[in-house]
Parts: structure tokens; sequence; C-alpha cells
């Protein structure tokens, strides 16, 4: 269905300092396309002065606020925020637009192998046209600009959390090589337990000085006893530079848990108060913390009309190649959130486990590796069957129950 146009079309192509923002109205997008093609867009700082210049440009060619339709590349980030608050507190319909949209405009429809500032604000004033024109999305969100919203604020707790993560595991694993080095007996079978030690006494001879390590009660004195022993008599190297070593990536690691048990914490209490929140929840091993990375993504169910959308946003989608009678090859496709993907695969993986209770996420893995389907993409496959069904209960705000009729049969 054909939706009514808009008189002006706004593109802003979005970066940290400056942004192009390119006004075209509509009597010039139906009339020459050498006429649009040429418009100038101006360039906007990131400041109020700027965006009362862009406010009164549009003013002067509108009378009211729902005569104009504006669209944001979302690339920048929170490069975008200051310039759409702006534009919403003005009353304007603003638009978030994927990169990759902005990419085939300029390619596809535009025939335009450059990319430059100019034609990429172009481009997104064009597609949002063609929205109108056509009534399909165009990777356009179909919802305007969700500043201040939970998911918002879920996304960007999620992604410096996962900063964190990765600080401790790569500490922990820079500590699994040097202690191999100076106390390879203790780093074999006690890594775990002198994880929270070797800040304090990182080398053997450090632990031999600890008063038999008495500071640290919560150590059982069969183990305690053991480590003693092995650093007695360990064939590890003695290094004061691998000493202050340790020492530093030790505390480097103690300091990034607390910062992800601080994020965590706060991820919790955030996505209690989201109204999808009691809904995943019901679903097997999903968790807050996943939960809370599904939210980022979703935000609000309303705004997808169908699951295939959906599943395309989470990362769990097939791209299929065919030509003649060469039999089609199904791939993973590469768009979506990778923290989405990746709650997915957490939530599958702990689902079809032996021992966790009957569950239609493990019913339909089996079902399909007894049809002959490697394990692993019968796992990509439960994963887009698990969004599926996430959608489903969303949009019938229906807690999951285990139904049972992914069960094999044979």
């Amino acid at each position: 269905m054909k939706k009514s146009k808009h008189r002006l079309y706004v593109g802003v192509d979005v970066h940290k300092t400056t942004h192009k923002a390119a006004i075209i109205p509509l009597d010039l997008l139906e009339g020459s396309e050498n006429e649009w093609k040429a418009v100038k867009p101006f360039s906007l700082g990131n400041n109020k002065d700027d965006f009362e210049r862009l406010d009164a440009a549009i003013r002067d060619r509108i009378s009211d606020a729902d005569e104009v339709i504006i669209s944001v590349d979302h690339t920048g980030g929170h490069y975008s925020e200051p310039l759409v608050g702006f534009l919403q507190n003005r009353g304007y319909k603003v638009y978030y637009l994927e990169a990759k949209a902005v990419k085939a405009a300029r390619e596809r429809l535009l025939d335009q192998e450059n990319k430059t500032d100019t034609i990429d604000s172009i481009s997104i004033a064009y597609l949002l046209y063609l929205r109108d024109i056509h009534g399909l999305s165009f990777r356009i969100s179909a919802s305007p600009a969700d500043l201040y919203s939970k998911g918002a604020v879920l996304r960007s707790l999620i992604l410096q959390r996962l900063q964190f993560v990765k600080i401790v595991t790569q500490a922990e694993n820079r500590l699994h090589q040097l202690l191999i080095s100076v106390f390879p007996e203790g780093e074999s079978k006690y890594f775990k337990t002198l994880l929270p030690i070797i800040d304090k006494y990182p080398t053997p001879k450090d632990i031999l000085g600890s008063n038999q390590l008495s500071c640290f009660r919560k150590l059982k004195t069969k183990d305690r006893n053991h480590i003693l022993n092995l650093a007695t008599n360990t064939i590890g190297i003695q290094n004061d530079l691998y000493r202050q070593l340790i020492k530093d990536i030790a505390l480097l690691r103690k300091e990034a848990t607390e910062k992800v048990k601080a994020i965590t914490q706060i991820i919790e209490i955030e996505v209690e108060s989201h109204p999808h929140v009691a809904i995943l929840l019901s679903f097997p091993c999903m968790g807050k913390i996943n939960t809370a990375t599904i939210i980022s993504v979703i935000k609000d169910i309303k705004r997808w009309p169908d699951k295939k959308k959906l599943k395309k946003a989470l990362g769990v989608y097939c791209n299929t190649r065919q030509s003649g009678e060469k039999q089609g090859k199904y791939r993973m496709g590469k768009e979506g959130n990778r923290e989405a993907r990746r709650a997915l695969f957490l939530v599958c993986f702990s689902c079809i486990r032996r021992s966790m209770p009957d569950n239609d996420f493990r019913d339909y893995y089996l079902r399909q590796v007894l049809r002959g389907k490697p394990k692993l993409k019968a796992l990509v496959s439960t994963m887009g069957k698990l969004a599926e069904i996430i959608y489903h209960c969303l949009k019938t705000e229906e807690a999951y129950q285990y139904q049972g009729r992914y069960k094999a049969t044979c």
C-alpha cells in the first residue's frame, strides 16, 4: 500500500563533529533527475546555532512539521543523538537508516561509485521519498528514532560489559602463559585457586614467604598444603620482570572483574522494568543478561511487522544462492546484531544439554540431527526457531510453555 507523500525530505549524514544535511522538496524529486541530484547540502556543526539554522531552513519551506520527514544514518551511534533530540523536540519525525541502505541507494539507485558526504545525504533523502512512494522499508526504522529508550540504554551497557569481559579473558590467557613459566605445577592443577592470590603472591617464592597463605581463609587446608608443597619443588624460572608482569595483569583482571559485576547489577536492575522481560525470562536458560541483550535489539515488539525482519535483526537468517539447475546453497547471513546472535547461541546451547528438562529447543535440535543435519547447522536452525517463538510470545503477550510439538517421532 502506498503512503502519502511529504512536501520535504531531509537526509542527514552523521559524523563526530560535522554533519551534512540535504533538504529536497517533493516537486524537485518529481521533476528532473539532474535537479535533485544537484542539490547542495550544507554542513552542520554539533552545536545549537547550526541546529537552529537547519530548523530555520526547513521551516522556510513548510507550514507544518508533519509536512517534512527526516532520516539520519545510524553509523555514528551516539554522535547523532544531540541532533535527533533537537529535531524531535521541534516536532519533526526523525527516522534511523542503516549504512547498507545508504550504500545500496548510492550504488544502485543513484548509480554512484564514489562515496562522499554530499552523495550520502542526498541518498538518504531520496530513500525517504522512495519509501513514501512504494511503501517499502528500505532499511529505514519502522518507528521514530528512540532516544532515551530502555533498549538504547541496555545496548550501551551490554557493549560496555562485553569490553570488560574481554579484558578479563585476555588477562587470564596471559596469566596462563606467565604462570607456566614461573610455576607450571600450580598453573596445571590450581590455576583458578591461584587467581585471587597472585596479585599479592605472583611467584612460588612469594607464596612460600606468605606465612602459609594464612591471609586467604577460604582456601581449604588440603589445597593450601598442596600449593605450598608444589611451590617448594617447582621447576619454574625465577624472574623479577615476570613477577611484576603477573602482579600487574592480576590486578587488571581483578579490576575488570569488579566492573563486570557492577555493570551486570545495573543491567539486571534496568531490565526489570521493561514490559517484555517477564515473557523473555519464561524461556529456559535465558537469564537477565541474555534477556537484556535481546531487548536492546527488539526494544518494542510493535516495531516488527513479521518474524523474518526480527530474525534478520537478531542475526539468525539464511541467504540462498541458486542458479539454473544447480541446487541452491544456504548460508548464515552476515547482518544483524552480533551480541544478540551470541545470546541466542548461549541459550540454545544450554537448552540442548541432556541435564536440562524437556524443552522445545532440545526437541527441535535432536529432530534436525536425526534428519541428517550436521550438529552445528542444527544448532543454528534451533537459534532461528528460538527467535520465531520469541516473536510469537511477545506478539501474543504469552509466556513460553513447553508444547512438545517438535519431538522426534523415530
